[in-house]
This record gives structure tokens, sequence and C-alpha cells, in this order.
């Protein structure tokens, strides 16, 4: 009776074997068909020949695997991975159709989930999220987009590119102490600091991929102004930045020129809401606080002679304009940026204001501590620090422009590596983190 049972094991075992096997299909799967990157997804084929990349060979299966396994880090490397077509990705690793043209949209998605992880690996995600305007990222897209799909055109097996990856990631010791928080944070399942780690994590990148010689970056949530040289901070120095209910927008330009001994403008928004209320209870309060009246050609106008019972925030054709020196609220220096707000970095007639911890006090412009330090930093030999210092009332203004606009990101991190070589947090003063 065994060797009956045995030898009829054999026959099933053999007739299964046999028999044609039923091929993997998932022809009734539906492939998401908007693409984060079509253009640089139609390029990268472009440099492939148009063959397929994912779905090719017995290699590609290691590459499939290789994306799935970073694809269920991304949390760790502060990104999102159902940006990436995870879910998709996940449950179709060993997707297959007898349609070209299904295997063809099924490769297309991998890779735009590799494009995207990539972009946002070396460039930082959802930056645009974070930005009131942007003059400096549209100027390097195209070199970026082309840096990444160059790259991964000339992978050719998981374990290269697992290598493009680590390539486009910083390394610096800013970058990786926060990276190392994240993880520390996520383990111990603490959410709002993980939200705070990874919108930091991500600006960082944005702001060092660009590889700046020379660099600003004005932290609005911590109230802190750092200067780079060769990725390295030079200056850091206390900033007073918006209150809430008027923040300091979060943009990208340029710092173009010096001004020494500016004029302040006042804005019209302050000039109507705040000084026309004073100068109505109090004639002398221009003088008291060395204000200029100027109409639209920039002639100075006696206070005396207007009648200011009969000027409102609808009728006012003039402007105020304070004198130089220490006691104006520029102070005795002004860094102008190109941004549309209106904003820029200066020098202010009140040093107390540093003292605070939380410094939030200005209408939206970036007062600095050590401004001199910062002119000489940006002027080499070309700043008179005896002149700034002696406070010279009424002086004309001078500027100086700077032989290369230099980069300068108003950004809003959370959280940031500090001098003292930890990973500081900050309250969420603008209420931005979601």
């Amino acid at each position: 009776m065994k060797n009956i049972f045995l030898f009829s094991l054999m026959i099933l075992l053999f007739a299964r074997h046999a028999l044609p096997q039923p091929q993997p299909r998932n022809d009734l799967v539906v492939i998401p068909g908007k693409l984060n990157n079509q253009k640089l997804v139609q390029k990268f084929y472009q440099k492939k020949g148009q063959a397929l990349f994912w779905f090719q060979c017995n290699e590609s299966v290691a590459l499939r695997n290789r994306l799935r396994a970073m694809l269920d880090s991304a949390e760790y490397m502060a990104l999102e991975k159902e940006n990436y077509h995870y879910s998709w990705i996940k449950d179709n690793l060993n997707f297959y159709s007898a349609d070209s043209q299904v295997m063809r949209a099924a490769d297309y998605l991998y890779t735009d989930a590799v494009i995207s992880y990539c972009k946002d690996i070396f460039q930082g995600s959802g930056i645009e999220e974070w930005l009131d305007y942007d003059e400096i990222s549209p100027k390097y897209e195209a070199a970026d987009n082309s840096y990444i799909v160059m790259g991964l055109s000339a992978v050719t097996c998981e374990n290269e590119l697992q290598w493009f990856v680590n390539f486009l990631e910083r390394n610096d010791r800013e970058y990786l102490s926060l990276k190392q928080e994240l993880r520390r944070r996520i383990d111990s399942a603490d959410q709002a600091e993980v939200r705070k780690l990874s919108q930091s994590i991500n600006q960082l990148r944005w702001m060092k991929h660009f590889g700046f010689r020379n660099y600003i970056v004005v932290n609005a949530a911590s109230a802190v102004v750092r200067y780079y040289a060769c990725d390295t901070v030079q200056l850091r120095m206390k900033a007073v930045v918006g209150t809430p209910a008027t923040p300091t927008p979060r943009f990208a330009g340029y710092c173009t020129d010096v001004v020494f001994y500016p004029y302040w403008h006042v804005p019209y928004s302050i000039a109507v809401n705040e000084i026309i209320p004073q100068v109505k209870r109090n004639p002398a309060y221009l003088e008291s606080r060395n204000l200029q009246l100027i109409d639209g050609a920039g002639t100075v106008l006696d206070p005396g002679t207007i009648n200011w019972s009969a000027i409102s925030t609808a009728n006012f054709p003039y402007r105020f304009r304070q004198s130089t020196g220490c006691d104006n609220a520029l102070g005795v220096i002004k860094f102008n940026l190109t941004d549309p707000f209106s904003v820029y970095m200066h020098d202010t007639n009140n040093k107390t204001a540093f003292l605070a911890g939380a410094r939030y006090f200005s209408h939206g412009c970036i007062r600095l501590e050590s401004p001199v330090e910062l002119a000489m930093a940006l002027l080499p030999g070309q700043v008179d620090e005896d002149f700034l210092e002696a406070c010279r009332k009424d002086q004309k203004p001078g500027s100086l422009k700077l032989l290369e606009p230099v980069p300068v990101f108003v950004v809003y991190m959370t959280s940031e590596y500090d001098q003292d070589s930890k990973v500081k947090y900050y309250k969420d003063v603008y209420r931005l983190i979601r």
C-alpha cells in the first residue's frame, strides 16, 4: 500500500509540473495615469532608447525591490511615501500584463516615483508651500532636473540606484544632526516634533542644494540670522522679526547693495494707522521722532502748514521720512533685498530688543544685532566702521553695490542645529505647522 501511495504521489507531481503553469496577470489592475513629472519621465526614456527599465529582465526585480525598500523608510527621510505612488508599487512589485502598453504605463509609474523621490532628497519636499516668493529656484530648475534625469539614466542595478540616492543626500553636520533627531522622535512617536523636524530638514535641503559660495539665512521662527561662506557659518546673530499679526514673509531673493545712513521711508500703513493719529494728538510728535513730511516730489514740507484735522486714511497725499543717524529706526545700515514685500534687513535704534528671548516685534522687516559685521563680510575692505559708529546726524545716505548679489533665504524652521551642537525647537509663533 505504501508503495502504491508513493507511486500515485509521483504521478500527481509529474502531472502538475507537466501542465502549463498560469502566469501572473494583472490586466484588471488600474494604473494611476497622473504622473508627478511627466516631462522628466519622457526624457528618461529618451535617454534609455524607450526601453523598459523596471520590467525588462531579472535585474529589474532587484531594482523594484530596492525602490520599495527606500519608500518603506521615507518617513525617516522626512518624506511622505504616498507622494511616490507607494500603495500601488507595494501591491504590484510583480506586476505583469500581456498588453505592452499596460506594461509601459507600469514602468512609467515606477520611474515617476524614483524621479520624484530623488528630487525631494536633493531639493527638499513641499518647498513651495513654505514660500511667499521665490526668485532663486526657477533659475536653477532646468539644471536640477537635468542632473536628476542624467544620474538616474546611468543606473543599471539596485546598488547603483542606492549609490545615486545616497550621493544626492546632504552629509554636513547640520543636516545629519536633524536627521538623527528625526529618527529618535519617530521611534518615540513624538508626532509634533516629527512635523517640525521634517519641514526643517526639507528647507535645509533646498537651501543647500544650490551650492552657493556664500548666502544668508534668516530663520523667522528662531529670530536668528546666519551668514554662510563655503557652506560654513561665518556669522551668527540675533534678529528681530515680524509679530504674529505682521509676520515676516518667507522668500528667496538676493541682497544687492548696502545703504549707509539710510532714510526710513515710513510704509503707508504705518503712516496712516499709527503716525497720523499721534500727530493729531501732539503736533510736536514728528519733531520728537526726527520725522519729516515730504510730498510726491521729495520736497520737505512744514508740518505746521498742514490742516491735520482734515487728513484721513483716505486723503493723505504725503509721506513721512525719518532723518538719518542713530535715532533712525533703521539705524545706520540697511541691506536692500529683491523681494516684492518691501522687506529688508537693517540696523536698529532699539538695541535692547535683542535681549528678549522671543523677538517678534517688527512690522515684517528684519532687524540685525550685528549689522556692521555683516556689511564687512559682504563688502570686505570697503566698510568704514568708525564712520558708522560716529552716528552722524543728518548724514546724506550713501550705498555700495555688492560685487555679486548674495542669496538670502528667509525661512521658517521651528527646529534647527544650533551653535552649541544641539537641535533646538522653537514655538510655532506664526501657526504654520500642520
